[in-house]
């Protein structure tokens, strides 16, 4: 990544990010709702136009950069960005280890857009770390700014450089998962089309206008996503963890140090045991039941929010280590249905057909899916 080299120690690599997205960012979503919901709309009228048909991949990628714009340093920045990263660290993944450092430096010099990302956010550092300004900026790169370690003096220890860096790893991480979630998401509502109803209900009632003050609550569409994700997940496998020592695991099974283990997360979703009926899309399985017309929650284990982090569902990871940004991605792919929900009859062709392929341990959109965007017939009505 522009020949960054993160070298995660714990407690000093990543406490920075974990705490801006975590804590500084979740505080400031409800803020972010106005302009949010003006580049959502504004997004949508220019790719969806008269045709009312756009790629459905295209149009999630292009809300979604565009609203980590307003994030993270309040304006566009090309996607491209992250196919290049995507597409160099899985070609460091599958080549030999011995040529990892080599094959480093030189993927990516065929990956320039990263080079030009670099060299702006570096700038915007630089600006920020010599501005006299009392009223501080409020967004992701400030935030990454103010958390980064200190000297005794209380200045900064990271150049300018390097907290373009940060930002650029957190970057990927935000727009490439996010996108990926809200596409399948998407496919899924098309796929599923009696949801679409329940889900316009409750944004269009009173836990819709709360989620706009609050930035909180749809509990249907909060269900709705986490069932998305189980049916679909991104990554196969998740919790990735190193033996910092040998270790032996209750059943016997011996991990040497250096070694990785993982969980396999697409068969756990899809286990019986765990998630009754689980070869059965239910996009209300988590609901509470009083949100919906079922007796009781379909879950054993009652109802769940999509942000949730359970032993059985590692989506966002397990432990101590899980995803800081999951409650930045639940409010960003809530505020996108919102809309569609608000305006549109979503649908696509080949409905129930495989919309996704597989490379490696993710699970990817399939290029070409096109979804129809018709406007809603009942918009008075329903109002």
């Amino acid at each position: 990544m522009a020949g960054f080299n993160w070298h995660d120690i714990r407690g000093i690599e990543g406490t920075g990010f974990v705490r801006t997205l975590r804590t500084l960012l979740t505080n400031h979503l409800p803020k972010m709702t106005p302009g949010i919901r003006n580049i959502t709309e504004r997004a949508f009228a220019e790719e969806v136009g008269d045709s009312g048909t756009v790629n459905g991949l295209a149009i999630s990628k292009r809300v979604v950069t565009d609203i980590c714009g307003l994030a993270f340093f309040g304006r566009d920045q090309p996607c491209r960005y992250n196919e290049d990263v995507l597409y160099g660290a899985e070609i460091l993944r599958i080549i030999p280890q011995f040529l990892v450092p080599i094959a480093g430096r030189i993927v990516p010099h065929f990956f320039r857009t990263q080079h030009k990302v670099y060299a702006g956010l570096t700038e915007l550092f630089e600006r920020r770390m010599n501005s006299c300004l009392i009223e501080k900026e409020k967004d992701v790169c400030q935030w990454i700014l103010e958390t980064s370690p200190r000297d005794p003096n209380g200045a900064p220890k990271w150049s300018a450089d390097r907290m373009a860096m940060e930002v650029m790893a957190v970057w990927f991480g935000s727009v490439q998962g996010l996108a990926t979630t809200l596409t399948f998401a998407l496919y899924n509502l098309c796929d599923h089309p009696e949801c679409i109803a329940p889900l316009r209900k409750e944004v269009l009632g009173p836990q819709g206008a709360r989620f706009l003050v609050e930035g909180e609550g749809l509990p249907l569409m909060d269900s709705f996503f986490k069932e998305c994700a189980r049916w679909t997940p991104v990554e196969s496998v998740t919790s990735r963890r190193a033996a910092m020592q040998d270790f032996t695991f209750s059943d016997g099974t011996v991990l040497k140090k250096g070694e990785w283990v993982a969980a396999a997360l697409g068969p756990m979703l899809q286990d019986n045991s765990l998630y009754p009926k689980s070869k059965v899309f239910d996009g209300f399985r988590f609901a509470d039941p009083k949100y919906t017309e079922a007796t009781d929650c379909v879950q054993p284990e009652g109802p769940s929010k999509f942000t949730d982090v359970l032993e059985k569902y590692q989506i966002w990871g397990t432990g101590k280590i899980t995803c800081p940004g999951r409650f930045f991605v639940s409010y960003v792919m809530k505020q996108v249905f919102f809309h569609i929900l608000e305006n549109y009859e979503p649908s696509m062709e080949g409905k129930g057909e495989k919309h996704t392929f597989a490379w490696r341990t993710l699970s990817l959109p399939r290029p070409g899916i096109e979804v129809t965007f018709a406007e809603r017939s009942d918009e008075k009505t329903d109002a």
